[in-house]
């Protein structure tokens, strides 16, 4: 009898397994979105759309031509956010049907239960998987061929709509709807093997970002920035936050494996020093695996108006391709943690900041955290003027330095020689009236003079020799002077005017203007805030952003990519560009009107002919195409520098597009590789 039971009772919970852990999956409930942060989530999801659009195989070719979102809504689900590679959007700021100028709209709502509709079942089998821990699977399929495609989804699709690829999309174990990417051409079983790599990635990442960004506040603009600069290339193992010493907040380390190199690396962000007044610089690490035998590790470093961002492309390239430890720099100013906590920005700051103050405290960090290793630097456009400015200027920099100790030294000193050690300074602090030696020799005076009671307080720590820890620099589309080659009516008649009176009058005006008039209650210029703005208003304003920029020229000549796409343009504006102070503008302004030459803030140095007194090696890029920087102004400097070890290359690019175009970047990747074995 006993066994009798027992044997029902195994049939029985053989019946309740199948019922009830295997159910069906037409019979699996889809529940609504949770109304806590379905308005959030209208915000956010044509992000999902954007960044699908965005995504590329090996070779650079994008996975999808178009996107488009359906999410559950009610018991039914319906079409609420498209994107293509031409046409990329905000939210929307309409619930309401409307005719989408992507696909044939209106959208219409399609019940769960209707057995027609095919997404509603990829949906309830991923159900199913999430339950049991895993994850959704990716759905690849043909219109052509596929069985159970609702008529209403058949109608929207365009003729050259003949691929789908998809995957169900989660918060919190809750299914919000599938994300599609739609192609003309078919997929190789390769590509379909990428693919479902990248949207694995692409789900985990979103699925983080809104389970996070849901708790921290629901900064809508702030989430669709985030994910569309997902990393989809690599799959995140673990994600490390340690506390450092003199780090207030700890640092984020990344374990990924990267599959377009077939290597697993760690990212570290973000490393933040202290420089002066407040300010800081931002140091992020990419570390391979495997580091090569070299004993070099990388400083890339962006320009004008641009944040470290811009580097991503490079700096992996050179770390995954060729296993180098690679650090990208952010200088004062490109992001809120190189900024003063308390008092303000005050006027800003200077090149002179950038070459004297931040890049050394770079070197310093890396002499300190990385000992034993040589830095080659890259720097692109203004990015690539500090690192030559600074070594070629600097025993000039070192000796300013000793004068400005020497100086507050002898303002200390109060004794009957004050009179006479005054006189001499001022002889000394005259940067153009002596020579190097002669300069030399009255420091040496000085130090005499004030022998005795008072030891002089004289170091150069502050300023890293270059000859002992640079082993070379790769400047790319970095100019020597400010010759711009602008298409606006009037503007070289303008140059040549200003270039024939000089400092006398359109430079100083200028200068007056920007700093004294203007502009005096504002000290710097935020694009990413002017573009933030426009992002945050209306998808029709995003849009029109990228239709000015392709039609204004000084805009199109800034970026000098003339590959580039509405993602990259978006991610340019963004991402990218950053805050800038008006006296980094003045001096370029001034560097225009000024023939041949870049010149410290107040004049008092001129970087470009400092340039003779380079002799490190220096591995020059020109873009031919480049009109913000034209090759002349590089070609300039080149020939200047009297390095033994120099090379000049040529790309057939603009001005960003050397360090942005995928096929550039990595033949810039492994000429300067190969550059580099070259070096001590």
């Amino acid at each position: 009898m006993e066994n009798v039971v027992d044997h029902e009772v195994e049939q029985k919970m053989s019946i309740l397994k199948e019922d009830f852990y295997n159910p069906p999956i037409e019979k699996v409930y889809v529940p609504p979105l949770n109304p806590s942060y379905k308005r959030f989530l209208s915000k956010v999801w044509t992000a999902f759309v954007n960044k699908m659009v965005f995504l590329t195989f090996e070779d650079d070719e994008y996975l999808f031509e178009y996107s488009m979102f359906e999410a559950i809504d009610g018991d039914a689900l319906k079409v609420k956010a498209t994107a293509a590679g031409y046409a990329l959007k905000d939210y929307e700021d309409s619930e309401e049907n409307h005719q989408d100028e992507i696909f044939n709209g209106p959208f219409a709502r399609i019940p769960i239960k209707d057995e027609r509709n095919l997404t509603a079942r990829f949906i309830q089998k991923a159900i199913l998987d999430v339950q049991q821990g895993l994850k959704p699977e990716v759905q690849i399929f043909s219109v052509a061929g596929a069985q159970g495609l609702h008529p209403d989804i058949q109608r929207i699709l365009k003729p050259d709509m003949n691929f789908l690829a998809g995957i169900p999309l989660f918060v919190r174990g809750e299914p919000i709807g599938m994300l599609w990417g739609i192609r003309k051409h078919r997929f190789s079983q390769l590509q379909k093997k990428y693919l479902a790599w990248q949207l694995v990635a692409l789900y985990d990442g979103i699925v983080n970002i809104l389970e996070q960004e849901i708790d921290r506040g629901k900064d809508a603009y702030y989430t669709r920035r985030l994910i569309e600069k997902l990393d989809t290339t690599s799959q995140v193992f673990k994600i490390y936050y340690t506390e450092r010493e003199k780090q207030k907040l700890p640092i984020k380390s990344i374990i990924a494996h990267a599959y377009r190199f077939d290597k697993t690396f760690r990212q570290d962000t973000s490393f933040i020093i202290p420089t002066s007044n407040g300010f800081s610089i931002s140091l992020k690490l990419y570390l391979p695996e495997e580091i090569n035998n070299s004993n070099k590790v990388l400083l890339m470093i962006p320009g004008f108006f641009c944040n470290r961002s811009l580097m991503d492309r490079l700096a992996r390239q050179m770390s995954l391709g060729y296993d180098y430890p690679v650090l990208a720099l952010d200088v004062r100013g490109r992001s809120k943690y190189t900024l003063p906590e308390k008092g303000g920005i005050g006027s800003g700051w200077t090149v002179d900041d950038y070459i004297w103050e931040d890049f050394p405290t770079a070197l310093k960090w890396i002499q300190k955290n990385m000992p034993g290793k040589k830095v080659v630097i890259y720097g692109h456009s203004m990015g690539g003027m500090i690192p030559r400015f600074y070594a070629a200027a600097y025993r000039k920099m070192r000796i300013a330095e000793k004068q400005a100790l020497l100086q507050k030294t002898i303002l200390q000193r109060q004794n009957g020689e004050e009179k006479g050690i005054l006189s001499l300074a001022k002889k000394v602090f005259k940067f153009g009236s002596y020579t190097e030696n002669e300069r030399e020799e009255m420091v040496k005076q000085l130090q005499e003079l004030l022998t005795g009671s008072t030891r002089i307080p004289v170091s150069t720590d502050n300023l890293p020799d270059p000859e002992e820890i640079i082993a070379g620099i790769v400047s790319i589309t970095s100019p020597s002077y400010v010759d711009l080659d602008a298409r606006i009516p009037g503007f070289e008649t303008l140059k040549n005017v200003g270039r024939a009176i000089g400092n006398s009058f359109i430079s100083d005006l200028l200068f007056q203007i920007l700093s004294l008039g203007l502009f005096s209650p504002v000290a710097t210029v935020d694009l990413h805030k002017f573009f933030t703005m426009l992002g945050n208003l209306s998808n029709s304003l995003r849009m029109l952003h990228w239709n000015i920029g392709q039609n204004l020229p000084t805009i199109k000549d800034f970026i000098g990519y003339e590959q580039i796409t509405p993602p990259e343009w978006y991610f340019f504006m963004e991402n990218v560009f950053c805050e800038e102070s008006i006296k980094v503008i003045i001096q370029f302004v001034r560097s225009q009107f000024n023939n041949n030459s870049f010149s410290s803030y107040d004049g008092s140095l001129n970087y470009t002919e400092e340039l003779q007194n380079l002799t490190l090696p220096v591995f020059s890029v020109i873009g031919t195409k480049d009109t913000l920087a034209p090759p002349q102004t590089a070609q300039y400097g080149f020939d200047m520098m009297r390095s033994k070890n120099k090379k000049l290359v040529e790309y057939p690019q603009g001005h960003m597009g050397v360090v942005v175009h995928p096929e550039t970047v990595r033949k810039l990747a492994a000429d300067s590789h190969e550059w580099i074995q070259t070096l001590d």
